[in-house]
């Protein structure tokens, strides 16, 4: 049980983003193209100017992007569709098209991890004080306790979205073994890393160690130019 409130005060510590709050569905409709699907949205204020902005994801539905599972483990049916990230602002005219990206969010499976649930189930997209908040959570259904969840911020800078931290959480479903936080201020260059080991038998508290480390730049990222969010360049830096 105590493992389990430390893994729930550190995935708030974090900041994994929750789903945002809703655009009007019907005016986003027309920036759905034929063969892409709506699966995910948020609204609020990206750029500054009081008006509500939004954030698409969109999933293609290409019946080619399904393939049969045929290691037998994980789903029966692999949904491989691309996915876009679309960010719309408004104005006093209507909605104008901002970044778009179809590589830096993951697909609903994997091919080569077919146990990987949906990264974008229990993380998603979100828009908190100006912020862009992407959070993904990695686990597998099999073959894995491993749970990791990241949470990206980006900002919008001269209409273009700069990554400016960059928060994960790691940890073992069955509570064998301890949990590393670790959050990135992109803007100063420095890490913190919580590690936090379990209780001994002899002790009543897990142990908790903090440490700041400096990260070796350049660490200037831009959504539109990022790949795919799991690329580890994004915490290394170099």
């Amino acid at each position: 049980m105590r493992s389990l409130i430390v893994s729930f005060v550190l995935l708030l510590a974090v900041g994994v983003a929750p789903v945002g709050h809703a655009a009007p569905a019907a005016s986003l409709k027309a920036w759905v193209p034929a063969g892409w699907k709506l699966i995910q949205d948020a609204s609020g204020d990206l750029d500054g100017d009081g008006l509500d902005d939004a954030v698409l994801v969109l999933e293609r539905t290409n019946p080619a992007n399904l393939r049969s599972n045929e290691g037998g483990l994980g789903t029966s049916e692999l949904n491989l569709n691309p996915r876009r990230l679309l960010a719309l602002f408004q104005g006093p005219s209507g909605w104008r098209k901002g970044v778009q990206t179809d590589r830096f969010l993951p697909s609903e499976h994997d091919a080569d991890v077919p146990c990987l649930a949906d990264p974008l189930d229990g993380g998603g997209v979100a828009i908190l004080r100006g912020v862009l908040v992407i959070g993904l959570h990695h686990w597998l259904s099999c073959g894995s306790w491993a749970v990791t969840d990241r949470s990206f911020r980006f900002r919008l800078e001269q209409g273009r979205f700069r990554l400016i931290g960059l928060d994960t959480l790691s940890y073992l479903r069955n509570a064998a073994g301890g949990e590393t936080a670790s959050s990135i201020n992109y803007l100063t260059g420095r890490k913190k890393t919580t590690k936090t080991s379990m209780a001994s038998d002899d002790e009543d508290e897990p142990r908790t160690q903090t440490t700041w480390t400096r990260l070796q730049g350049p660490c200037t990222f831009y959504l539109d130019r990022m790949g795919p969010a799991s690329d580890p360049t994004f915490e290394r830096c170099q």
